[in-house]
């Protein structure tokens, strides 16, 4: 998020350009039109006032108006996860890894979702898919011989 420019987002299309991302490759990928929304907001609404007349051309910007550090970004996402009250460590990649997740989770293929992530081999992307115990117990109930009895 840190490294994000306003001229990587394309509202009107649905797509965010990431700049040198995993294996330092660029990667397009989509943004709903719920975010687009929101960051149009922000963009017309709050960043205006965040940039104190000077133009970065970064997205997110700190209280000084400058770009935004990873670690800054980090901070926030753990105050906001202490805020909701959430136990477990959270991290930027946290967001991700949940996202590849539950993608994967409601159907989409495994290898949009090794796009959408960056990742030069599937192997990686593999990493990012968490088999629950719900998960195993309805595929057991769906495909066990047994269960059909």
């Amino acid at each position: 998020m840190a490294a994000v420019k306003t001229g990587d987002l394309d509202i009107v299309n649905g797509y965010l350009t990431i700049r040198s991302g995993k294996g330092a490759k660029d990667r397009v990928v989509p943004i709903s039109s719920r975010v687009c929304g929101l960051i149009k907001t922000y963009l017309l609404m709050v960043r205006p006032a965040m940039s104190r007349g000077k133009e970065t051309g970064y997205l997110v910007l700190n209280r000084w108006g400058t770009k935004m550090t990873p670690t800054a970004v980090w901070a926030v996402v753990k105050k906001a996860a202490k805020e909701a009250k959430i136990r477990k460590n959270v991290t930027t990649h946290t967001f991700r890894h949940t996202c590849a997740t539950h993608m994967l989770k409601n159907g989409a293929p495994i290898r949009h979702i090794q796009e959408m992530l960056g990742h030069a081999s599937l192997e990686s992307t593999q990493i990012y898919t968490r088999v629950t115990i719900n998960d195993l117990k309805e595929i057991h109930a769906r495909y066990h011989p047994g269960e059909s009895v």
